[in-house]
């Protein structure tokens, strides 16, 4: 179970880099414990198949 009281609110958990204009780069860095004082949850986020994933953008239809 993860306790979000301890996750930082200021330290980024992704860094997200444009490609193309239509395409962008997330990079799932994790959540920083401040209890810890160390990064939890580095693998298997959610929404990403990897560590790195790239994402097109979809047709305005």
């Amino acid at each position: 179970m993860l306790n979000w009281d301890d996750f930082s609110k200021k330290i980024p958990i992704a860094k997200m880099m444009m490609i193309t204009e239509n395409i962008s780069k997330v990079e799932w860095l994790g959540f920083y414990d401040e209890s810890l004082k160390a990064r939890t949850w580095t693998n298997e986020a959610d929404f990403l198949t990897t560590k790195s994933d790239t994402f097109a953008k979809c047709n305005d239809h």
